[in-house]
């Protein structure tokens, strides 16, 4: 396998190109996360299955000529439904010929890039919210909420804070190219925009009219290979905003040979570090806005809300 990361962006398809090589990355602005994840091809086009790997084996000392029991790691075999991301669409045939500055083709691909990166945002609200989320679609694919949902859930770290308007968590992912990690599942192994083409289609009232129609779609999930690849802080805010120690708690859950790759927070989540270190800086001056910690990148999306509901053990 490459060294460098297959991200999205690398496998999202425009026509034949990728996205990033038709120049197009900008589709990914207000989809962040998705874009800096891994992606990854689904072993079987609608289901996608791994091994998860859930205990290590017991190894130990022996003496000379004496046996000792062996053991072996533990797998648990996973399957993951995936679930069509659409933003196909259509257009008046009319309406879009009558368009002489951007062209027939450049107003297609101007609304195409359009509704591919609100798709794209649709996935990384998924991704993040998944199906139990307030924020999350049902007939969506399973994201992390799904199984980091409670406080008794495996690694989630308590605030123990949160006030109205001012509750929300903070993520810490590790997603790398061995496939160890978080990974965007894709059915074909791409996002695909096709050409456009006209047909005629049925408005409101059942009557056709011709349109040019252009299919934007792909089986999309997500892989959490090992419950140690995610950490999700939660109840975060009012009086407890969020500062470096919570981090480090969070950043703890991690093993040392195994670490964090990604911190995600909102932008509100940001502010509250940025002035938690304002207040201790040695000039008194306001801290610069963080983009790491503890050498951790921060991605900020708006995918994460600021006015979760209070998280708490399971019922």
């Amino acid at each position: 396998m490459a060294d460098d990361l297959t991200t999205l962006a690398d496998m999202a398809k425009i026509n034949d190109l990728n996205a990033r090589d038709a120049g197009a990355t900008e589709i990914f602005n207000s989809a962040p996360l998705l874009a800096a994840l891994m992606a990854i091809e689904s072993t079987n086009g609608a289901t996608h299955t791994y091994t998860k790997y859930s205990g290590a084996p017991v190894v130990g000392f022996r003496a000379a000529n004496a046996g000792r029991d062996h053991d072996r790691s533990t797998d648990e075999l996973v399957t993951v439904t995936l679930k069509i991301l659409d933003a196909s669409f259509h257009k008046d045939k009319k309406v879009v010929d009558i368009d002489k500055k951007n062209g027939v083709a450049g107003h297609m691909a101007r609304e195409a890039a359009r509704h591919l990166a609100a798709a794209l945002r649709k996935a990384e609200e998924q991704l993040i919210n998944g199906i139990v989320g307030a924020d999350g679609d049902a007939a969506g694919f399973a994201g992390l909420i799904d199984s980091y949902r409670y406080l008794d859930s495996p690694h989630v770290v308590n605030a123990a804070g949160g006030a109205t308007n001012d509750r929300h968590s903070v993520w810490a992912i590790r997603s790398v190219p061995d496939e160890s990690g978080v990974c965007v599942v894709l059915g074909d192994g791409e996002i695909r925009i096709e050409d456009f083409f006209i047909q005629f289609v049925t408005d409101s009232s059942g009557k056709k009219f011709p349109a040019y129609m252009q299919e934007i779609d792909g089986w999309v999930g997500l892989q959490i290979a090992t419950s140690n690849t995610v950490a999700r802080l939660v109840n975060v805010g009012g009086a407890k905003p969020l500062n470096d120690d919570l981090i480090a708690d969070l950043l703890n859950e991690f093993e040392e040979e195994a670490p964090a790759t990604h911190l995600v927070m909102n932008r509100h989540a940001r502010k509250q570090l940025q002035q938690s270190r304002t207040a201790t800086t040695a000039t008194g001056a306001p801290a610069p806005i963080p983009t790491e910690v503890y050498g951790v990148p921060i991605i900020t999306t708006s995918s994460l809300s600021k006015n979760e509901a209070a998280v708490a053990a399971a019922p």
